[in-house]
């Protein structure tokens, strides 16, 4: 046994091979260019080549999480947990501590789709 990406500390450094960590994965899902992506616990989506360069795709690196829209390290999420990705490369993150189902398009940028803070129940909508 090896292994492919991550130091064993429970941090958040992006890098290549075990010169990344990784905190907490929570989900993953492999693209059609075998690029996998992590759902990391410290409330980031995180990119790992097949070469194991691991960078953060979108969110804030922090512990307390948050609900924001936005590009990038500008985008924020409480408890990212199953992803899934469409053909187009965009991926569909469960946001599971904001009840919201979020996108985040190939550059990262990342918008809500369903729910949100407070939003709560089995209420279909537009």
């Amino acid at each position: 046994m090896s292994t492919f990406v991550g130091d064993g500390n429970f941090a958040h450094v992006d890098g290549v091979g075990t010169s990344a960590s990784i905190y907490q994965p929570k989900g993953m899902v492999i693209d059609t260019n075998n690029n996998l992506y992590v759902a990391d616990g410290f409330n980031t989506i995180r990119k790992i080549t097949p070469n194991g360069a691991v960078t953060t795709l979108a969110g804030m690196a922090n512990t307390s999480g948050g609900f924001i829209n936005g590009i990038g390290s500008a985008a924020s999420f409480s408890g990212p947990f199953g992803m899934t990705i469409d053909k187009g490369g965009n991926l569909y993150v469960s946001d599971r501590f904001n009840s919201a189902i979020r996108k985040i398009t190939p550059g990262g940028v990342v918008t809500t789709l369903a729910g949100g803070v407070g939003i709560y129940g089995y209420l279909d909508g537009v």
